[in-house]
């Protein structure tokens, strides 16, 4: 049986693990969209979402869904 203090440290690791992954996603597509010159309205545009979406996703406050 998991007690309460277990529960909150599991929740915790979910956000831990989930805020990483934001900050990964994050650098990897800022660093290829840099590398291969685009800004972020024409990556938007090749991969078919808005600007915003992928502006979002460069400052980790979203996540694209799958």
């Amino acid at each position: 049986m998991v007690g309460i203090t277990g529960k909150i440290n599991e929740g915790l690791d979910k956000l831990a693990t989930k805020r990483w992954q934001k900050r990964q996603m994050a650098e990897k597509l800022k660093a290829v969209r840099t590398d291969k010159g685009l800004t972020q309205k024409e990556l938007a545009h090749r991969v078919g979402v808005s600007e915003s979406a992928i502006r979002n996703y460069e400052l980790m406050a979203a996540l694209p869904k799958e």
